[in-house]
Order: structure tokens, then C-alpha cells, then sequence
């Protein structure tokens, strides 16, 4: 009996590992965290390993918050693109929100910076 208990906590923990490993990443971004930019991006493209509803981009600079809109309503998907507001010079933090076909929330950010020319 004690045997049976400990197979079955055994493939609980290898199994829930396995679970939670499977939760979608993002696996790329452009531009890129710590990137440094000649121009500004005319759109901001951000990729995850599995499919997930986008649903919040926020942009931040020294002088506030820049709106950038989002469907929440669009398909899930692995790579988004979406278009940038006309930014300047400075520094920007780009956060963003999604959630994954299993119900799994997730956020980042990454930070990014347009040179003076």
C-alpha cells in the first residue's frame, strides 16, 4: 500500500512538472529587450511558443503612458504584430498581458530605446 502511494506521488510531481513546463513563453520580441533603435518601430511584434489571446499592451515613457490598442476580441495566435504609435527619442517599457488556452495568465515587459540622430 505504501508502495501504490508513493508511485502515485512519484507521477504526480513528474506529471505536474510536465504541466506546468507546457505553459506558452514568449520566445521572441521585436524590438528586443535592451535594444537600442536608430528609427522607431512601426509595429511591435511579440511570439510565444503556443497560441494565447493577447489581451493588453501597455507603453511607457518618461513623460507617461502611450496608448497601444489591442483586439481582445482577435483569434489566438503564436506571433502578434502590432502597430506602433509615433514614438521619439527615449526610453520605453513595453508590458504586456496574455492568457493561454489552458487559463493560464501570464505578463512581461521589455525595455527598449530610440537613439537621438
Amino acid at each position: 500500500m505504501l508502495k501504490r502511494i508513493a508511485i502515485t506521488l512519484l507521477a504526480s510531481i513528474v506529471f505536474g512538472v510536465g504541466v506546468a513546463g507546457a505553459h506558452a513563453m514568449l520566445e521572441g520580441a521585436s524590438p528586443a529587450d535592451g535594444e537600442t533603435l536608430k528609427a522607431a518601430p512601426k509595429e511591435f511584434r511579440l511570439s510565444f511558443g503556443h497560441e494565447v489571446h493577447l489581451t493588453s499592451i501597455k507603453l511607457s515613457h518618461d513623460d507617461g503612458e502611450i496608448a497601444v490598442a489591442v483586439d481582445r476580441k482577435a483569434a489566438a495566435a503564436r506571433t502578434f504584430a502590432i502597430a506602433a504609435p509615433v514614438l521619439g527619442p527615449g526610453s520605453y517599457r513595453l508590458n504586456w498581458r496574455a492568457l493561454a488556452s489552458d487559463g493560464h495568465a501570464m505578463s512581461g515587459h521589455l525595455s527598449f530605446s530610440i537613439s537621438r540622430q
